[in-house]
């Protein structure tokens, strides 16, 4: 099981990968899998799909290791544990929060989280947000 759990916004127009290009240079840190709701986003239970390439995010490692722990901008294809990148969509997350509302409790930083992506699927539905679990 991973910690925690961040929502890279995929920054092209209309949140989606333009000419394979897929920028997450904004993120939202959910929380950790300690809170339920977000410990049910690692499973099938949020529709999600692997990223068939890099994103291109602050969440890169320096190449050649000589500074382990840091992140940099660069291009990622998995997460900080080895599993390949999934991403879903704005209407995904709201149905999915809809489903699990009880999971919610009152967490600030989910509900907040939530009402982001809220004002974002009124005009996107389809917008992408790749997980990052770290």
């Amino acid at each position: 099981m991973s910690v925690d759990l961040s929502l890279l916004i995929i920054t092209t127009p209309g949140g989606q990968p333009h000419k394979g290009l897929w920028l997450g240079h904004d993120h939202i840190r959910l929380g950790t899998a300690y809170d339920e709701f977000v410990a049910l986003m690692e499973t099938d239970a949020l529709n999600q799909q692997e990223v068939p390439e890099g994103v291109h995010c602050f969440q890169a490692r320096i190449p050649d290791g000589s500074l382990e722990d840091e992140k940099c901008y660069g291009t990622i294809e998995e997460d900080d544990y080895g599993k390949r990148l999934k991403y879903t969509t704005a209407r995904d997350i709201l149905d999915f929060a809809k489903v699990h509302r009880d999971k919610i409790g009152e967490n600030i930083r989910i509900t907040a989280a939530l009402a982001y992506i809220r004002v974002i699927a009124r005009k996107h539905p389809n917008w992408h947000f790749v997980l990052y679990w770290h």
